[in-house]
């Protein structure tokens, strides 16, 4: 049972191969684990197994307390599994390969994408877009929320357009 310190706080979270950003009040005293195993027994999924901060490259550890967590800036957090997610960009005939935690953002995706360690593109991660077939992803979506396992993602890195007038 956890240590209860009527600290409530609301976590705002994704989830791996759900687009629906959730929202859960949590106690402070609360553990990373316990939420996440809360979490996946209320929505009946099996492979959640990990609390992601967004952009971390390594999920929190299991005994983290909530309250130290959620005491910081705002941020949307992930829970997915332990594992990274494949994720293939093309651009004009070109691919680049990477594997990243299923809690980081589109926006990352893109620098990464545009970076000599990707293709290796001039421009500003602000001039790019990311699309799964025709639809337009954006920015803030966690790269976990468009599979569920270990799948590959297949993504086109397209210029933003931007409006004339």
């Amino acid at each position: 049972m956890p240590a209860q310190t009527n600290d409530k706080l609301e976590l705002i979270f994704t989830v791996d191969g759900d687009r629906a950003p959730r929202s859960r009040m949590v106690d402070g005293g609360d553990k990373a684990g316990e939420v996440v195993t809360a979490v996946a027994h209320e929505l009946e999924r099996d492979g959640l197994e990990a609390l992601y901060k967004e952009d971390a490259d390594k999920p929190l550890q299991d005994k983290t307390l909530m309250k130290t967590v959620l005491a910081g800036e705002f941020a949307v957090f992930h829970i997915g599994g332990k594992h990274k997610v494949k994720v293939e960009v093309t651009y004009n005939g070109r691919d680049a390969h990477e594997q990243f935690a299923p809690g980081v953002a589109i926006q990352s995706v893109i620098a990464w994408a545009i970076s000599p360690k990707g293709l290796n593109l001039q421009g500003e991660v602000c001039d790019f877009q990311l699309k799964l077939v025709a639809e337009l992803l954006a920015p803030d979506l966690h790269i976990g929320q468009l599979v569920s396992g270990r799948e590959t993602v297949h993504l086109a890195l397209v210029f933003k357009v931007k409006p004339q007038g």
